[in-house]
């Protein structure tokens, strides 16, 4: 896979808010829970950037808890149902 670039950076508005929403969410709807998983606010040449970390994990697969219900897959978005 080759390496690029972001075309442009667009604000995502308050990274702080965002950063921990993404940490809440994942500890409160994605069991067996992620270990080592870091979400980070970051100043990249003046743009403000959110970075998830994911690391490998041995406790896979990972299933997501919501509203009662249970779902595996790889992605899924439960920040815009809080």
């Amino acid at each position: 896979m080759a390496e690029e670039n972001a075309a442009r950076f667009e604000n995502p508005g308050d990274t702080r808010r965002i950063a921990q929403s993404i940490l809440g969410l994942s500890l409160d709807h994605i069991a067996e829970r992620i270990d080592g998983l870091e979400v980070r606010e970051r100043l990249v040449e003046g743009n403000p950037l959110v970075i998830v970390r994911i690391p490998t994990s041995a406790r896979t697969p990972h299933m997501v808890k919501f509203q009662e219900g249970t779902h595996f897959g790889p992605v899924m978005s439960l920040a815009s149902e809080r």
